[in-house]
This record gives C-alpha cells, sequence and structure tokens, in this order.
C-alpha cells in the first residue's frame, strides 16, 4: 500500500507530462475560407461564428496581396453592388468544433447569396 502511494505523485506529474506533449504536437484546428459577398455578409458570419461556444479567434485576414493600391485602376472596374472576395480564418479547440464552425459558416453564407470556399491556405 505504501508502494502505491509513493508512486501517485509520480503518475499525476507524467500525466500532466502527457498532455502538455500532445497539447504541444497537436495545434488546435484552423478553418480558414474564402467569402464572396458583400461588407454585410461577412460581419454577420463573423458575429455568428464568435457565438458559438468555446470559439475564441475569428479574424478576417486584411491585405494578403500586399502590392495592390486600393486606388489603382482594377479596383475602380468592381462596382458596390458585385460582391468582394473576404478571408476569415477560425481556431477551433477540437476537429468537432471546427465542423460546426464549417456548418455555421456555410449556412449563414448560402442563407445571404454568398459564396464560399474553405481551404487549407490562403
Amino acid at each position: 500500500m505504501a508502494s502505491v502511494k509513493a508512486s501517485l505523485p509520480v503518475c499525476v506529474v507524467l500525466a500532466s507530462m502527457v498532455a502538455r506533449h500532445r497539447t504541444e504536437e497537436c495545434p488546435m484546428p484552423m478553418v480558414r475560407f474564402r467569402l464572396i459577398g458583400s461588407r454585410a455578409d461577412v460581419d454577420t458570419v463573423i458575429a455568428a461564428l464568435h457565438g458559438i461556444d468555446d470559439i475564441e479567434h475569428v479574424e478576417e485576414i486584411d491585405d494578403l496581396m500586399p502590392g495592390m493600391r486600393e486606388d489603382s485602376s482594377s479596383s475602380e472596374s468592381i462596382s458596390d453592388s458585385e460582391g468582394q472576395v473576404y478571408f476569415i480564418e477560425v481556431e477551433a479547440p477540437s476537429d468537432e468544433l471546427a465542423d460546426t464552425v464549417r456548418v455555421n459558416a456555410e449556412m449563414i453564407a448560402n442563407d445571404r447569396d454568398a459564396g464560399i470556399e474553405f481551404v487549407d491556405e490562403f
């Protein structure tokens, strides 16, 4: 009985080391998607994703093409009524929650007649 009590703290320490090791080698799932729509469409999707329990990181990625000027002639041909492409990143604490993010984002985009494309990288 004494040997079991003496080994208990070692087991606790080993368990915490294993848990820490798993966290380091398995990063949180990242959901990335392009949304083609209006500013209001993006704001609606982002607000809904923030409303999912345990989702803490939802971010619109700005300026993926830093060489492109907003006042360039190519941006003059785009009307305000046409959809813009927005890049969104969501960090989920589990694969199941990442699936929930994908389902919700797709459902809201479809309801708003916005396009959505899930990608591994931007």
